[in-house]
């Protein structure tokens, strides 16, 4: 005879396969999306978003798209961009 009763990690409790919603999606922290905000001389130009695959997504009304760094620095190059200063954040401000 089987054990009907399982372990739930989220909840800490043992709970028959008939009593017990599957918790997993409350007790589940969110991933958090991570943000950067880009800088030239002291002044914010600019804020990205990290996507999935280490993209940089700009957060904006039509959502430009940028691969990597030097296509930003290409963006900004008429601004005198040598460097992009960066700060982390995990939501848009």
């Amino acid at each position: 005879m089987t054990n009907s009763k399982q372990y739930c990690e989220y909840c800490n409790k043992r709970w028959n396969y008939t009593d017990h919603n599957d918790c997993r999606s409350i007790h589940r922290p969110a991933q958090e999306k991570t943000y950067l905000r880009m800088f030239v001389d002291g002044q914010r130009i600019s804020t990205v978003r990290v996507e999935s695959d280490n993209s940089l997504r700009e957060i904006s009304p039509i959502g430009n798209y940028y691969k990597n760094e030097e296509e930003w620095r290409n963006k900004y190059a008429d601004k005198g961009v040598l460097e992009i200063k960066k700060e982390v954040s995990t939501r848009p401000t």
